[in-house]
């Protein structure tokens, strides 16, 4: 019996060695494997980190490129000789530059686009595309722009000396025709003219018989109904 007993001892002690060495192979695998585990989480955390470092740069310096692009846009508007308005779907005035601010004066932003150019137009042009400011100014509209967001582009441009030379020329055109055309009737009435003149000194001719005279009278009298034809004529013309 005690033989008994001290075999199932050893016998215990020996399952109770083998089972130590079994946890402790299995802690080990357990902290090897635990430490691989940490050190892939680790080169993930530090490739996220460094995906997050990167897409931070690059947002910052997509924002960077937007708003120097924004400030030249601003500039370019800000140059250009002509008025530039931007009306959102409400026809309200949203973005205007310098010039656009001179022709109209202020306020403009968020104001009716409509409504300003009623404020300040002496004259709108029947098509809509030109009009006479109370400043003396004539502009000329085109709003027929459409960006990207549904907002309207309006240009404005001073047409003030353009129109004035066009009406400048249309009156030396106006001139040199009327200046022809006298030249031209000067022409035209030498000719009758000349000719009642010379029928005038044959009337006191003291040879002449009644019959005679009154032929000469009629020829005067159809020379100078032909001169009052021409000048009739030339005042329907220059009327």
């Amino acid at each position: 019996t005690a033989a008994s007993s001290g075999g199932d001892a050893l016998i215990g002690k020996v399952a109770a060695l083998e089972l130590n060495e079994n946890l402790g192979d299995d802690v080990s695998s357990l902290t090897a494997d635990l430490k691989t585990s940490n050190k892939e989480l680790q080169g993930r955390v530090d490739d996220l980190t460094r995906e997050l470092s990167n897409s931070r740069a690059e947002r910052q310096q997509e924002l960077q490129e937007k708003e120097s692009l924004a400030h030249r846009l601003t500039a370019l508007l800000d140059a250009l000789p002509g008025g530039v308005l931007v009306l959102d779907q409400r026809h309200t005035i949203k973005l205007a530059n310098p010039v656009a601010i001179e022709l109209l004066g202020e306020p403009l932003l968020n104001m009716d686009f409509l409504s300003v150019i009623g404020e300040c137009a002496a004259s709108v042009s029947r098509d809509g595309s030109q009009v006479l400011l109370r400043s003396g100014r004539r502009i000329s509209i085109s709003n027929q722009l459409q960006d990207g967001y549904g907002d309207q582009v309006v240009l404005i441009t001073d047409v003030t000396e353009t129109f004035e030379a066009q009406q400048e020329r249309s009156r030396t055109e106006r001139l040199s025709a009327l200046g022809e055309m006298i030249a031209r009737l000067a022409h035209q009435i030498r000719t009758p003219l000349a000719s009642s003149l010379l029928y005038l000194g044959a009337v006191d001719r003291p040879s002449l018989d009644t019959k005679g005279r009154a032929e000469i009278t009629g020829k005067i009298r159809g020379r100078l109904q032909h001169m009052e034809s021409l000048s009739n004529d030339s005042l329907r013309f220059v009327k």
